[in-house]
Parts: structure tokens; C-alpha cells; sequence
């Protein structure tokens, strides 16, 4: 019964549309989906077993604020406290977002998950819109200005 609930969460986190990572206590991977392995470039089994704090000294490089991102996570193994939406800038371009999740049994730390998802599309669609948004704004700024004008025109003439 346990090793089954056990294949259903394993099948259930595998099928995440994020990236999933989960260390264990002494932080040591024990688990990463196929999902974050795309995300980051690496096998998934190649990080079981690992210590986590050394994947991470590894991956800086690949980060905008490197070590921006090694001190927030230091703050979040400390503070052991769900932190959703942290958003993290990579070289290339892309902007990831950080979920944290402490895991805990019976009040006793036993690992860590971290989920990341891309939201590079996402991001880039927002920005567009934004600059989109800024424009019709401008475009329609200089219309009320050109009827002003177009009215005072007409009011000099006798129109």
C-alpha cells in the first residue's frame, strides 16, 4: 500500500508542467523530473545522489545575479518557510520562476523541493503587451490633442 501511494506521488510529480527537485535532509538529491532536467540542461539521474549545495556552486554561472541567488537560498534553507514566485534571471535569456517548499514529518525537517518553471514566453508576451499598451496610449493622447486643436481651428475661423 505505501510503495503504491508512493509510484501515484512519484507519477504525479513526474507529470508537472515545472521543473521539480527534492533533496532530502542531509540535502542530497532524491528526486528530479524530466521536466527540470530540460530546464537546466542536465540528465535528471545524473543529480541523484548529489549534495544539492554543490549542483548549485556548479550552476551559478548560468545565472544573471549569481550571488543573488546563492544568498537567497541560503535565507530560505534557514527561514524553512514556503516562498512562491521568486523570479530568477538566467544568462540566456530566459527568466525562470522558484518555488521553495520546506518538507517536514511530525515537525522534524526532512528535505527540501524546489520547482522552477519557464516563463520566458510568458514574460516576453507581458512586455510586448506592455509596449503595445504604451503606444495606443500615446496614439491616443495625440489624437484628443489633434481634435483640440482641429476644434480651436475651427472656433478661430468661425467654423
Amino acid at each position: 500500500m505505501k510503495e503504491q501511494s508512493i509510484k501515484r506521488l512519484e507519477s504525479l510529480i513526474h507529470g508537472m508542467p515545472m521543473g521539480v527537485l527534492v533533496e532530502d535532509g542531509d540535502r542530497k538529491i532524491i528526486y528530479v523530473n524530466s521536466v527540470l532536467g530540460i530546464i537546466f540542461g542536465v540528465e535528471p539521474d545524473s543529480l541523484l545522489g548529489q549534495d544539492c549545495g554543490g549542483v548549485l556552486e556548479s550552476s551559478l554561472p548560468f545565472f544573471v545575479n549569481p550571488e543573488e541567488i546563492k544568498n537567497d537560498v541560503s535565507v530560505l534553507l534557514k527561514a524553512r518557510t514556503v516562498k512562491r514566485g521568486d523570479k530568477v534571471k538566467m544568462k540566456d535569456g530566459r527568466v525562470l520562476v522558484r518555488d521553495y517548499i520546506p518538507v517536514d514529518f511530525d515537525g522534524v525537517s526532512i528535505g527540501n523541493m524546489w520547482l522552477y518553471q519557464d516563463v520566458t514566453k510568458e514574460m516576453n508576451d507581458l512586455e510586448s503587451l506592455t509596449l503595445l499598451n504604451e503606444k495606443m496610449t500615446g496614439r491616443e493622447l495625440k489624437m484628443i490633442e489633434l481634435k483640440e486643436e482641429n476644434a480651436a481651428l475651427k472656433k478661430r475661423l468661425g467654423l
